[in-house]
């Protein structure tokens, strides 16, 4: 099902024009492409590789290593796809992280004791990274796989930050904290909304941009009716 309305955003953007109501269903039916349901199709198709990622796992750590480095490349040039409609690309881009999580699970008790040491040097890094791709660079880039749009730099950044924070949690591990508790408890939910968190952040924020949008008061409705609902099944 997904396979097929993953392609609903190349259709839409030509039909639906603005007519809000059409935009409404258009959006809520597949989810269209400016939410995180994108990963849905993009996810299946990594589940349909993934004997080529156990495969992988099984090779000497020179040889992953290697592979790791070319698939960062190759991501780093095509970057992520128009709309993240493009499942392939997706899959090409962000197939180099999955190999690296496989690989650091895998050596996951040497890892943390670096991770947790020199966590401050992995967030200042990412700082750094950031800083320069602010200056410099594009930010997050999605464009035609086979269209140079300079190089991916937030996928580096990601990647150092992701490898801080975890060294940041190894520290605070022996503590209960109940906020952090909660968070990784709905961390993946938190993923598939947060497009809608940052819409609507904009909308109450004043943010022209969103307010001119002919859906931004249906999907204003649509989200506070999504959040008491919500609260409503997490609570009774």
């Amino acid at each position: 099902y997904y396979w097929v309305i993953s392609t609903d955003a190349v259709f839409h953007l030509d039909i639906v024009g603005s007519n809000p109501s059409l935009a409404y269903l258009f959006y809520f039916l597949p989810g269209s492409s400016m939410t995180a349901y994108w990963f849905v199709p993009f996810i299946y198709t990594i589940y349909i590789i993934s004997p080529l990622l156990l495969t992988f796992m099984r090779w000497s750590t020179k040889t992953k290593l290697i592979l790791i480095a070319l698939g960062l490349i190759v991501s780093g040039l095509i970057s992520r796809p128009v709309a993240n409609i493009n499942t392939i690309q997706s899959v090409l881009y962000f197939l180099p992280v999955y190999m690296i999580g496989a690989l650091s699970a895998q050596n996951y008790d040497r890892l943390k004791y670096y991770l947790r040491k020199y966590d401050w040097v992995l967030f200042l890094s990412a700082l750094m990274v950031g800083v320069i791709d602010a200056k410099w660079g594009n930010g997050i880039i999605h464009k035609p796989a086979f269209e140079f749009g300079g190089i991916d730099l937030i996928l580096f950044q990601k990647l150092i930050l992701t490898f801080g924070l975890i060294g940041f949690m190894q520290r605070v591990a022996k503590y209960n904290i109940p906020v952090l508790t909660r968070l990784a408890d709905i961390s993946f939910p938190i993923f598939f909304i947060h497009p809608q968190l940052i819409f609507a952040s904009g909308i109450f924020l004043g943010d022209n941009k969103m307010w001119a949008n002919p859906g931004a008061g249906l999907f204003l409705a649509n989200l506070l009716i999504l959040l008491a609902a919500s609260s409503v099944i997490a609570y009774s």
